[in-house]
């Protein structure tokens, strides 16, 4: 009838209760406690051996002698833990044959309840902003410092929420990283909001964030660009040899346009990070691979000279999922391209007898 208050149920009202006091703690912890939480983690962070605490995963290898190792950096995306990314992308199965450390950050829930990591937040879109992206760098920096890393070979992959802030990471510490895989991302800065402007109307910027990752940023493709070689100095010594760029076709959540645009963000940082006559040694490729479940557009913009290969894999009949990950988990597809191995195959993490060093791996490696 009109004119009558429709009261909720209790359990609607109850659960907008819930809702709300969420919303509040979370606005409280990322805006006051942040420092502390994070310092207190680190405090108790362990460096040496292998092991594991609540936060954060790390894995020595079993013979390793003292010699400099490679790094992998791991960040899981929403709803997923550290131990779920790892078990998705196999990479323990790797790294003990293949002589090479990784570490895995997790998001803690006091910092998002879905454990995504913030990459929306201008803090953690800066290099010490003083947020996740920072406590990340600050841990990589621990780990490499107290262990033997080989700090020409740091690579970082991630997934979604995890491949957002790990380039985030790249775009602010671009003198840190050698390579990366980045699955189903989007665009470095492609949203920024700050704490405070964020909670203040929480519901509505999420709902921002939301529809920009179905329908592509607001943002113009020049402003991202831009955006890229923002903390790109003359005095850093950049090491960017390997950007494996993985999208699905049929992702539901975040529309492939973004990794073509990252693609295009890395493109546009590379004319700017190599000596302008060495551009020339650099060729632009586009082909449609042909494959009975799982054909993609492949991009590339490679420089056999200096030995950098940019790639985008844009595959059809995958969704939001790590393509050739471990059966049984969300967000993996084990049936799709190898992604991990062909990562660790072009590379130079991988050496010895398996592997050459030196030996980059062809498309057709790709391909199961």
């Amino acid at each position: 009838m009109q004119g009558v208050n429709k009261r909720l149920s209790p359990l609607k009202d109850t659960t907008i209760r819930v809702k709300t006091f969420m919303h509040i703690l979370n606005f409280f912890c990322l805006l006051f406690l942040y420092p502390c939480i994070a310092l207190a983690n680190y405090a108790n962070y362990k460096v040496t051996g292998e092991g594991n605490d609540p936060k954060n995963y790390f894995y020595r290898p079993n013979n390793f002698k003292g010699n400099k190792l490679p790094l992998i950096v791991l960040l899981h995306g929403c709803n997923q833990t550290a131990s779920d990314f790892i078990k998705i992308t196999q990479i323990h199965k790797f790294a003990n044959s293949s002589n090479f450390h990784f570490i895995s950050p997790q998001q803690s829930l006091l910092y998002n309840p879905k454990r995504c990591w913030n990459w929306f937040f201008k803090a953690n879109q800066e290099p010490e902003g003083g947020l996740e992206l920072e406590d990340i760098y600050t841990q990589i920096r621990t780990y490499v410092q107290n262990n033997n890393v080989d700090e020409d070979r740091i690579y970082i992959a991630g997934i979604s929420a995890g491949a957002i802030m790990a380039t985030n990471l790249i775009f602010t510490r671009p003198e840190l990283f050698a390579g990366a895989i980045l699955h189903s991302g989007m665009p470095y800065a492609s949203n920024t909001f700050s704490r405070f402007t964020f909670f203040l109307d929480y519901h509505r910027n999420y709902q921002k964030i939301v529809k920009s990752m179905k329908n592509g940023p607001k943002k113009s493709h020049h402003k991202l660009m831009e955006e890229s070689i923002k903390y790109l100095q003359p005095e850093h010594q950049i090491k960017l040899k390997r950007i494996m760029i993985v999208h699905g076709q049929d992702d539901p959540y975040v529309t492939n346009l973004h990794s073509k645009l990252l693609f295009d963000q890395f493109h546009f940082f590379l004319e700017h990070a190599v000596a302008a006559n060495k551009l020339k040694t650099f060729t632009r490729k586009n082909k449609k691979i042909e494959h009975q479940k799982f054909p993609y557009e492949y991009q590339s913009y490679i420089s056999n000279v200096l030995d950098i290969r940019l790639e985008l894999y844009d595959i059809d009949n995958l969704g939001h999922e790590w393509s050739g990950g471990s059966q049984g988990m969300p967000y993996s597809n084990p049936f799709s391209h190898k992604v991990m191995a062909h990562f660790l195959k072009s590379t130079h993490v991988q050496q010895g007898n398996r592997f050459c060093e030196n030996k980059l791996a062809s498309v057709k490696d790709f391909i199961r």
